[in-house]
């Protein structure tokens, strides 16, 4: 009976051996169901490990989740260093927890984090802003040191500029203050690109915008120009490749959250010079919110988002036989904190 069973344990011991050569054999032969077996095992474990950690949101506990994240790098950095399939994953959720951190305490626990990720790539706009956070408390000259790495890395973006002007608030630096309050105001280039946003011009900046004529027609054409310079008021001239009946124009922007764009004065020229009246204009915006000011005859849309917006103007009448439309644009962007810090840089 032993005998036996000792019989059927080897027989056993030798099946597993076997199958264990033959699948190894055949993934060794077969490179695409390896490849695919790996990306869907790395898929799951990224999908555990999301919800996880994300678990901890609720609760507020970021402590706990942040010695999760660390575990999940370390985890990442075994099977392969550096930048691997894993990454995607542990920066989602990296994200999703530092946007939860309401204090100092919770970007203190999520140092460790931060300063992993910088030792697989350093080149990650946020995670230096992150990092720049969670060492403000303690060590404020390498919190500017990610600062200004993450300003070099995206110069238009707000989030350096916000952590840059509170730490040089506590040190009263006001030289440093009045430095960056101004290339904040000024920078026009260098957005960062969200990999969950798809954008019209490739990404969130202050550069560029276009122009788009009688949009319910199957046949749009854009017609698209750079911002020359930020905060005053520019005659922007469309030339249309042919002449249009004009119904309504769209003015299509992908500009960061927080900039204000103020519409002067709409001209045509349909063999001669006609300014259409903001009375005889209805604003409409896809994502933004329009300032209504009847002392002045200017229309402001303020963006939020980073989303791409489509500021639609519809004309009370159509207008025949246009050639050329002149736009008078002024873009600029709102600020980060009061007049009382970032004084006399430019006047309201």
């Amino acid at each position: 009976m032993i005998e036996q069973k000792k019989n059927i344990t080897t027989k056993i011991i030798y099946l597993i051996l076997f199958l264990f050569i033959s699948v190894s054999l055949y993934f060794s032969f077969d490179f695409e169901l390896r490849r695919n077996t790996y990306k869907r095992a790395i898929a799951f474990i990224n999908l555990y490990k999301f919800y996880s950690i994300k678990q901890h949101i609720a609760s507020n506990d970021i402590k706990t989740a942040a010695n999760k994240i660390e575990k999940y790098i370390d985890f990442s950095q075994q099977i392969s260093e550096g930048k691997n399939a894993m990454w995607q994953g542990i920066y989602d959720i990296t994200f999703i927890i530092s946007k939860n951190a309401k204090n100092q305490n919770d970007f203190n626990h999520l140092q460790e984090v931060y300063l992993k990720l910088l030792d697989i790539d350093p080149e990650i706009y946020m995670v230096q802003v992150w990092v720049a956070k969670a060492l403000s408390d303690d060590d404020y000259n390498k919190s500017l040191e990610h600062l200004i790495k993450a300003i070099s890395l995206s110069p238009a973006n707000e989030e350096a500029y916000r952590e840059m002007l509170l730490i040089f608030n506590k040190i009263e630096d006001k030289k440093l203050i009045n430095k960056y309050c101004t290339e904040y105001k000024d920078t026009l280039l260098g957005g960062n690109i969200d990999l969950n946003y798809i954008k019209f011009f490739g990404g969130s900046n202050l550069s560029k915008f276009s122009i788009s004529i009688n949009t319910s027609e199957n046949d749009v054409e854009f017609y698209s120009k750079s911002i020359e310079k930020l905060n005053e008021y520019i005659n922007y001239d469309f030339s249309l490749l042919q002449q249009k009946n004009l119904k309504n124009l769209d003015i299509l922007v992908g500009f960061l959250p927080g900039t204000k764009i103020s519409i002067d004065n709409i001209i045509l020229d349909v063999g001669e010079i006609i300014q259409i009246e903001k009375k005889d204009i209805i604003f409409f915006s896809k994502n933004g919110y329009i300032l209504n000011d009847n002392t002045t005859n200017i229309v402001e849309i303020i963006k939020t988002s980073y989303d791409d917006d489509v500021i639609s103007l519809k004309f009370k009448e159509n207008f025949a036989s246009v050639r050329k439309i002149i736009l008078s644009m002024k873009v600029s962007r709102l600020d980060l904190v009061s007049n009382s810090l970032c004084r006399n840089i430019y006047p309201l």
